[in-house]
């Protein structure tokens, strides 16, 4: 994608099985904009975000990319492992 397009500071909370993400995308050249993954689903939405960061592939290609990096994001292992050592001295005893 012309004007290279990156997700960062993915944020993913539940509340009662209602998952929300937000995040920033920006650009090579410094543009910024902070989204939540349901402005997505906002009819022109993508539109907008093609225009403000003057990309060259449609708004559809666009709402695809951002999609996929947030599920990339989401995938990265939790720094909080917490949880996990409690469990883990939980279980030895």
């Amino acid at each position: 994608m012309q004007n290279s397009l990156f997700v960062s500071n993915v944020v993913i909370s539940e509340d009662e099985y209602a998952f929300k993400s937000s995040f920033t995308i920006s650009n090579s050249s410094g543009k910024t904009m902070s989204l939540c993954l349901s402005d997505l689903d906002i009819p022109g939405k993508p539109e907008e975000i093609k225009k403000f960061f003057d990309f060259q592939v449609s708004a559809a290609e666009i709402r695809k990319t951002i999609i996929d990096q947030v599920i990339e994001h989401s995938s990265l292992k939790s720094r909080d492992v917490q949880g996990l050592e409690y469990m883990e001295k939980d279980n030895k005893s």
